[in-house]
């Protein structure tokens, strides 16, 4: 409901989907500043430009951190996101078994946190 439209000719008024999809980015930033804040995170080096299209979101999230934080918290939602939806739509596993897409979403997973140097 927050990002796609599975009601026929229904659009949800972004002034109530806004706030929804706000609030989980909020809790995801929330997660990863305190592991950034515990010493445990690498945040890579930002480009300018990269660093110019994050500010925005740190005021749109109230969020006083480190841009790279923010860039983080995109790209781990942005994978998510895609991952869910392939899987949704049948586009990971020929396998129509339950549960068959299980070690694919665990390597990404592993491949995510490692990007983050937490593994």
């Amino acid at each position: 409901m927050i990002f796609g439209t599975p009601i026929p000719e229904y659009y949800a008024p972004m002034d109530v989907t806004g706030p929804a999809a706000a609030e989980s980015m909020s809790v995801l930033i929330q997660v990863l500043d305190a592991v950034y804040r515990d010493g445990k995170l690498e945040l890579g080096e930002l480009t300018p430009a990269l660093g110019e299209m994050l500010r925005p979101w740190n005021e749109v999230l109230e969020y006083a951190g480190p841009p790279g934080v923010i860039c983080l918290a995109l790209a781990c939602w942005a994978q998510i996101h895609g991952l869910v939806s392939l899987e949704l739509f049948g586009h990971l596993s020929i396998d129509p078994e339950p549960g068959a897409v299980e070690p694919f979403f665990e390597f990404e997973i592993q491949a995510m946190l490692a990007r983050m140097g937490l593994t």
